[in-house]
């Protein structure tokens, strides 16, 4: 029988040694190469799943590009109703005189417009804006709405592309100012929204109506937290940011402005609603003046012009207006069109009211979709601006029940 040598059991353990070796460092090299080769770039619609299978990780650094906007949809007004009826226009087919009175038969034409969800402006907490990535082939606030007259829950619903569906970041306002409205690339922290920022947004959020513009980020189900972002916040050296192209798209949006009564809490609803309704500047009709949709307590008003107003029971109006976000002129035209329109509004409903009641009510602004833009609705500003101080923002739940109970 062989027996081996001392030296030969020195080469074998030297050879299993150099084998072990091998394998140690045959290890680190693969997981090397995996780390050089693992994936930076996202497409935004690709985060929020990778995240969730664990393909990323928090606080994991990534790559994105997109168009960069102080604008979103994600929040829906008290006063908000997803159609109405567009610029109407009545004109009389028939008249006849009997009997010293004339009679007319006249006729009402319109049709029934989308109102998709509002662009608004989340305001700055401290330096800190939130802003919103959307993907490269983004091009409007407006989306197709389904005609599917054989299904009735997909009627009048809108249909948002992934295009429509941004990514939120989080930037230091002053440093980062001349990259808003811009095409970007970015690389930035994965992070949680922190605290005050997802206070502000679970305040605006309706969750039935308003989920699915913003699945690429908000998922009420994700153990980590409801809202992620891309932080830019600090000087970490791994964060950048860098323009790609100077255009803009063409982009339409809607853009509201909200108000409520106050001062009339002894009247009933119903001659509140009517004391509204005698104010509208231009209705179109004075048989047909206002329409609902089943099932939703807001109706809109009957008008000939291109202001959609709305109003919710029992003091809340509502201003919705298409334009053009980033084309100048038409932004500046629309928003003093809705300025002068609030106005007129306004006196006529101190008119009517102080004539029905003898109480001339207060008129205040709740909402307006960018909130720098406050005072040029209302010099007092509007009651949601201070965001900082979520326990005493405005909350129109609130004044419904106050007017209710004050009865």
């Amino acid at each position: 029988m062989y027996v081996p040598t001392l030296d030969d059991i020195k080469n074998a353990l030297a050879v299993i040694n150099s084998y072990k070796l091998i394998t140690e460092y045959g290890t680190k090299m693969i997981d090397n190469v995996r780390h050089m080769h693992k994936r930076s770039f996202y497409d935004i619609n690709e985060i929020f799943p990778d995240l969730i299978r664990g393909n990323i990780s928090l606080n994991q650094n990534i790559e994105c590009t997109g168009f960069l906007s102080r604008y979103s949809q994600t929040f829906l007004p008290m006063s908000y109703i997803n159609s109405a009826p567009g610029p109407a226009n009545e004109v009389v087919k028939h008249r006849t005189i009997m009997r010293g009175h004339i009679q007319e038969r006249r006729e009402l034409t319109f049709e029934w417009s989308s109102i998709q969800p509002p662009v608004s402006v989340i305001p700055a907490v401290s330096n800190a804006q939130l802003c919103f990535l959307y993907p490269e082939n983004f091009q409007t606030f407006l989306h197709p709405v389904s005609t599917d007259e054989d299904k009735p829950e997909r009627k009048n619903k809108i249909l948002v592309p992934k295009e429509g569906k941004p990514f939120p970041v989080l930037l230091d306002k002053l440093q980062h100012q001349q990259f808003i409205n811009k095409y970007v690339s970015i690389r930035g922290r994965l992070i949680c929204l922190p605290n005050d920022l997802t206070k502000t947004l679970e305040q605006l959020y309706s969750m039935e109506s308003i989920l699915e513009y913003n699945t690429s980020f908000f998922n009420p189900y994700f153990e980590g937290g409801s809202f992620i972002c891309l932080s830019l916040i600090g000087n970490e050296p791994s964060s950048t940011i860098e323009k790609l192209r100077e255009e803009q798209p063409n982009a339409q949006a809607q853009i509201f402005t909200e108000m409520h009564l106050e001062g009339l809490e002894k009247v009933a609803d119903s001659e509140i609603e009517q004391i509204v309704t005698n104010s509208i500047p231009n209705l179109a009709s004075l048989g047909i003046k206002k329409m609902g949709v089943e099932g939703n307590d807001v109706v809109s008003y009957v008008t000939n012009g291109d202001i959609s107003v709305t109003y919710k029971a029992p003091s809340i109006i509502g201003f919705y207006s298409k334009i053009n976000l980033f084309d100048l002129n038409n932004y500046s035209e629309n928003i003093l069109k809705v300025q002068k329109y609030m106005k007129s509004l306004n006196r006529n409903l101190q008119n009517n009211s102080l004539e029905a009641t003898g109480i001339r009510p207060k008129v205040k602004t709740d909402f307006v979709f960018d909130p720098t833009k406050a005072k040029f609705f209302d010099p007092r500003g509007v009651l949601n601006v201070d965001f900082t101080n979520m326990e005493s923002t405005f909350n129109t739940e609130d004044v419904i029940n106050w007017y209710r109970n004050a009865k």
